[in-house]
């Protein structure tokens, strides 16, 4: 999937100045490894590893079902856009809209889990652990971040480990050790680093104009740190 997926039009369907995202955590994140593979659209790639999966032979038999968040309708966009390019690759995808309370309800059990959620994700803190931990420990499953049910026990103490290091250098290598194994084992498609789009007017100080605060999970929009001198 990660091979056949079309990221370029993915990416042209967002706004202006949007990036295909690279590897597991988001470019702004301390700890993010920029050396990771970087997947692309490769037909042949896809089908070559397709081809190793023991239902490649029975894709008909075994569709995989795509939720979709329906109070975000940009979403089906991506939806059909993977549903278009699977089906390059012989794979049927069924598309189904649900409200965001059935989707965390579906995501609770193994049982009732889609194949695919769509799911915008951002970190509590401006640093790759946490998010690694969010989106891939085993302590997550069962809730809507981390529909892949990963639950690797080795990966789970690595993760641990890497957030209880205290030296910064140390801490981010383990980082990228985890960010390199996750894009290795593909347990989900990044798709792209997204963009917000902010108006301010030139009187306001605002800290993130000039890049001095966070830009993760709405940090830039704290307001004691804002001044005001429109006179």
């Amino acid at each position: 999937m990660a091979w056949a997926f079309d990221y370029d039009a993915a990416v042209g369907l967002e706004w202006p100045g949007t990036k295909q995202m690279v590897g597991p955590v988001p470019a702004t994140l301390a700890g993010h490894d920029p050396n990771v593979l970087v997947y692309k659209r490769d037909l042949d790639k896809a089908k070559e590893e397709l081809a190793q999966c023991k239902y490649a032979n029975e894709l008909d038999k075994n569709p995989v079902i795509v939720n979709w968040v329906s109070e975000v309708p940009d979403e089906e966009k991506y939806a059909l856009l993977f549903q278009s390019n699977m089906a390059d690759i012989g794979m049927k995808v069924n598309i189904v809209k649900v409200p965001w309370l059935s989707l965390v309800e579906n995501t609770s059990k193994l049982e009732t889990s889609p194949s695919i959620a769509t799911i915008y994700v951002s970190s509590d803190l401006p640093e790759a652990g946490l998010m690694l931990k969010q989106r891939y420990h085993s302590s997550t499953t069962g809730t809507w971040q981390q529909n892949e049910w990963l639950q690797d026990t080795r990966l789970d103490a690595e993760i641990d480990d890497a957030l209880a290091t205290l030296d910064d250098n140390e801490r981010f290598a383990k980082y990228a050790k985890i960010q390199q194994e996750l894009v290795e084992l593909a347990p989900s498609v990044w798709i792209y680093d997204q963009v917000e789009k902010h108006a301010y007017r030139d009187c306001v100080d605002w800290p993130a104009a000039r890049d001095e605060t966070s830009l993760v999970m709405g940090y830039q929009l704290f307001v004691p740190g804002m001044g005001v001198n429109c006179q």
